[in-house]
């Protein structure tokens, strides 16, 4: 079964790690992106945390799922 959502809320930040107790982490960047969605029976909040290479795949399936809607 498929469950259909309706994107009510987006907020999205750009982080820097300042400090981490794995010394390669220090330094790295991220994308924090928090969704509010409704389910049709209530409203639900996810929170992904992304790479900044991640968030640049994401968008750029996002812009490929854009054009083919055209």
């Amino acid at each position: 079964m498929t469950k259909n959502f309706q994107l009510v809320d987006l907020a999205w930040e750009l982080g820097v790690t300042a400090a981490s107790s794995c010394e390669e982490q220090v330094g790295q960047t991220y994308v924090r992106i928090k969704m509010k969605l409704n389910t049709g029976s209530s409203l639900e909040t996810t929170v992904m945390e992304l790479s900044l290479k991640q968030f640049y795949d994401l968008l750029h399936e996002l812009e490929k799922a854009q054009n083919n809607m055209k």
